[in-house]
């Protein structure tokens, strides 16, 4: 999706790299779920879920 979106290849070496650097970046699983979930782009943000769910208030994650 991101390749698609920004119109270029990215090598296999970048994402070697980019998904280390999500890694040690930060101690807490919870911040290196959340980054591997943007990166990988399986989050939904508040907008999306609201468009899904009508009934859920648009400020829940």
């Amino acid at each position: 999706a991101w390749e698609a979106e920004l119109g270029i290849t990215i090598p296999e070496g970048t994402w070697h790299k980019i998904f280390t650097s999500a890694h040690v970046t930060s101690i807490s699983s919870a911040v290196r779920e959340s980054t591997y979930k943007r990166i990988s782009r399986w989050h939904y943000s508040p907008a999306k879920i609201r468009a899904i769910f009508p009934t859920v208030p648009d400020i829940c994650w």
